[in-house]
């Protein structure tokens, strides 16, 4: 055990940092006369953008993502609702409960409500509770800092990037108010549950009139590889987007709340695949697909194209001989 104890000098202080995600644990210790300069150039309060592309620290992810879609979309019974509402509040603790506890009215139910909350004054607005828990956190009215295009479009991707840059701006608290946001929109997403896909909802006809004309374009022995590889390639671009169109709207609608999964990832799962690999780089159309299954020679392309990819990867990697 002696060979594995670990020995600091005195002039180290105590951990700046630890990430514990059950079997590691990063610490870094610095000199105590550099302490508070590198807490200072390491430290999340104060690194809130990536360098080398200018984008915020941290990126939020995919279930505050989905969080912040909840707490900003409005779920009215009727479009009438969102000029003239139902339900009118003065009182933050009673609308609270209305939500929370009674469960009279949803988190987009819209209302009308006047009072201050925090540091946000409203006066006879039209707003949701979602949207005055965020603005609560935020201490600003979240429709006035334009995230969004309108009040009435839900987050999406874009407009969680903005909200991350603008709590960047907020050295004393912004890192507190990072944790209240994230809580908030993972209890918010519990609550809403998790949506599961069937097989109908990731089904589409891919049998279109295009991919038929793919298939002759590679069957045909007229052509030669050079030619069927330029078609191919336009053709194949114009079969992508007609299957990414295909798809439901309510499908479409899930996908954009937390950005998990791309529409064109679910199209690749339903379309034939077009291949171009082997020594002779032949371009080859499958007559299946990955969620229909795969004939055995298509499996046998598909495989071939995975090894060639995987070559690319490894001859990239700079290799050291232990020896």
């Amino acid at each position: 055990m002696d060979d594995y104890t670990l020995h600091f000098p005195p002039a180290i202080c105590s951990p700046l940092n630890a990430d514990f995600d059950g079997d590691t644990v990063s610490i870094q210790l610095v000199p105590e006369d550099v302490a508070e300069d590198t807490y200072r150039k390491m430290s999340p309060r104060y690194v809130t953008y990536y360098k080398k592309n200018g984008k915020p620290i941290p990126e939020i992810n995919h279930e505050v993502l989905n969080g912040l879609a909840v707490l900003s979309e409005w779920t009215p019974e009727s479009a009438e609702e969102l000029k003239e509402p139902r339900y009118y509040y003065d009182d933050y603790v009673k609308l609270l409960k209305d939500v929370e506890v009674n469960k009279v009215i949803k988190v987009g139910t819209p209302i009308v409500f006047t009072g201050q909350i925090g540091k946000v004054k409203y006066q006879s607005e039209i707003t949701t509770y979602g949207k005055i828990r965020l603005s609560k956190i935020l201490e600003k009215n979240i429709d006035d800092l334009g995230f969004t295009k309108d009040k009435y479009t839900r987050f999406d991707a874009k407009a969680a990037t903005k909200l991350s840059a603008y709590l960047c701006d907020f050295p004393e608290d912004g890192v507190e108010k990072r944790l209240e946001l994230q809580k908030l929109c993972l209890r918010v997403v519990s609550l809403a549950g998790v949506v599961t896909f069937d097989y109908s909802t990731l089904y589409t006809d891919t049998n279109t009139e295009t991919y038929k004309e793919i298939c002759k374009i590679a069957d045909s022995p007229d052509l030669t590889d050079q030619q069927k590889l330029c078609l191919l390639t336009e053709k194949y671009e114009k079969y992508e987007k007609e299957i990414e169109a295909s798809f439901s709207d309510d499908l479409k609608n899930e996908l954009n709340r937390a950005g998990r999964v791309k529409i064109s990832s679910i199209s690749a799962l339903n379309m034939p695949q077009l291949i171009i690999s082997g020594v002779d780089e032949l371009p080859v159309i499958t007559r299946g697909s990955l969620l229909s299954g795969l004939s055995e020679k298509d499996m046998i392309f598909h495989s071939i194209e995975n090894r060639s990819l995987q070559s690319i990867k490894v001859s990239g990697v700079y290799y050291i001989n232990p020896e």
